[in-house]
């Protein structure tokens, strides 16, 4: 019997073929993208900030009827006198922060025990556990972990790789903002010819739902930061206000697990002058900023760009987080919300959302 060809398959058989193949590269892709995911942090990163400065590029072009390199060469020059100062600051005003929360992290952990225990010792089903030997250990642990010939070099080479990568992250900046239009017009290349178009039709698709992503991600960092620097500068007047703040703001991204860890950080920090009420008060304030961020702000800078339900946006993140590390935080919602539109796209039915409900004409024309 003589083998079929690709000629000889009926349209249903070659888009089975098709759509298997499809599904293959994917999953080559996702095993590619796990193995290379530090590798890809950089040029991630580089790409987001880039795409946040394109709109700014094309109103350039088309105000100012600059070319295209002249409006990318002022951004990027923008870029980096914020990164330089950023830089600055660091210098005068975090690195120091920072050398003082390490050098009263020992006594305030402590301060913080002995506040939880309500005293120097804690009596738990007849064993005596007391704050300054729980506190003596953790410190012997961290010192000895320090002092590790091993982890010494393990940071060193985290250290060499941090300083590597935001150099790079720079140059691939420079890269992406010069070389913006080429570098679409070629990735679209890859697209076989007869996908191209609708490929180019689902990019202009999730084009806006990546671009309000990511900056409403970036707006509610810099509330976090400010709001939490605010507090703590001028209302309670604790140290390492700045360092904390910016920890804090990052951390208020990643669902579940940041508010959490924001408030064992503010705890530490503010163990110098712990006593209940602080920490029932602090626990408070991070309640009440998660609160704002999500009922408040994050609707009011994303309002419905992203229309995920939260459960799937809690394990988007989550999931990403876990498979990929950083980037996979970064990039978890919008390959989340891109791949809605793509099988909305496959299915045929561009008027229903993710939760089952349908849009109305006037909505579906508003998005179009």
């Amino acid at each position: 019997m003589k083998a079929r060809g690709w000629r000889d398959l009926s349209v249903g058989e070659r888009a089975t073929v098709v759509g298997w193949a499809g599904f293959a590269a994917i999953a080559l892709l996702a095993v590619v993208f796990y193995l290379l995911r530090y590798i890809i942090l950089p040029f991630a990163v580089a790409a987001a900030f880039a795409y946040l400065a394109a709109p700014l590029i094309r109103r350039m072009r088309s105000g100012w009827r600059l070319p295209h390199w002249s409006a990318a060469l002022i951004v990027f020059v923008g870029y980096l006198a914020i990164v330089f100062g950023l830089l600055v600051v660091a210098k005068n005003t975090i690195v120091p922060q920072l050398q003082g929360l390490f050098a009263m992290a020992p006594g305030n952990l402590h301060r913080l025990l002995v506040e939880l225990f309500h005293g120097e010792r804690l009596h738990v089903f007849g064993s005596t556990i007391e704050a300054t030997a729980v506190s003596n250990r953790i410190v012997g642990a961290i010192a000895q972990s320090i002092r590790d010939p091993g982890r010494l070099i393990g940071v060193a080479g985290y250290g060499f790789g941090f300083i590597t990568g935001f150099f790079l992250t720079l140059a691939l900046l420079g890269y992406f903002l010069f070389q913006g239009p080429t570098l679409k017009r070629s990735t679209l290349w890859l697209v076989p010819p007869r996908f191209r178009e609708t490929v180019a039709t689902l990019s202009a698709d999730v084009s806006p739902i990546v671009f309000g992503y990511v900056r409403g991600l970036l707006i509610i960092v810099v509330y976090a930061t400010v709001v939490t620097w605010g507090v703590m500068r001028f209302v309670v007047n604790l140290p390492g206000a700045g360092v904390v703040s910016i920890a804090i703001g990052i951390l208020e991204v990643v669902p579940f697990f940041g508010p959490i860890l924001s408030m064992v950080l503010i705890g530490l920090v503010a163990a110098e002058h712990a006593t209940t009420a602080t920490i029932v008060a602090f626990a408070a304030f991070v309640t009440g900023l998660r609160v704002s961020i999500d009922q408040f702000v994050g609707p009011m800078v994303l309002g419905r760009v992203v229309s995920l339900p939260p459960p799937v946006i809690i394990f988007a993140f989550l999931a990403g987080a876990t498979l990929y590390g950083p980037v996979g935080v970064l990039l978890a919602v919008p390959v989340a919300a891109a791949v809605k539109i793509v099988l909305r796209d496959i299915y045929g039915d561009t008027s229903a959302t993710m939760d089952g409900t349908r849009r109305s004409r006037s909505s579906l024309a508003s998005h179009s």
